[in-house]
């Protein structure tokens, strides 16, 4: 006999107690960020696409005093 799943108010309300008990893990705020970011990646993109951009090669200068490598 398999486990019944909840429904998506009891997952909701759990999250959200987890969330307040504990706080936004890294993972937990990735699964949100991380989407956002690739699409905003994917529209740079396209509209440099159809603007007839070339993408701008990286240029990366010097490390700030301090930084960590």
């Amino acid at each position: 006999m398999s486990t019944p799943l909840y429904g998506p108010d009891a997952v909701r309300r759990g999250i959200t107690r987890q969330f307040l008990k504990y706080g936004a893990s890294v993972d937990n705020a990735m699964t949100i960020v991380g989407p956002v970011l690739d699409w905003y990646d994917d529209e740079i993109t396209r509209l440099r696409v159809a603007c007839g951009e070339e993408e701008p090669a990286a240029v990366l200068g010097p490390p700030p005093p301090g930084a960590l490598l």
